[in-house]
């Protein structure tokens, strides 16, 4: 094996094994940055599908008329504001 960062002898007989130890540890810093980009990713998604199952609301629980009417009221209040930002800005036109 050639020590990193002496020059491949161009020529020598040395020169193939040079060269494939070379893409063999480019060929590996490659997998690792992208085995790093992957859990990165798989990372987020799981964030991702954690954050939906505590938004979720489940037949089975307990307090699911509770969620569900808390839900409701979240969501009528969100559309009489929207109506009323509607509202001001077709008035303002």
């Amino acid at each position: 094996m050639i020590p990193l960062g002496q020059p491949i002898l161009v020529g020598h007989h040395s020169e193939r094994m040079a060269r494939a130890h070379q893409r063999k540890i480019d060929n590996g810093m490659r997998a690792a940055i992208h085995n790093d980009d992957m859990a990165t990713h798989h990372d987020q998604k799981a964030a991702g599908l954690e954050a939906q199952l505590a938004r979720n609301i489940y037949s089975a629980d307990d307090a699911t008329l509770d969620l569900l009417a808390a839900a409701v009221i979240r969501t009528v209040s969100t559309l009489a504001l929207t109506a009323q930002t509607r509202g001001r800005h077709e008035a303002a036109r």
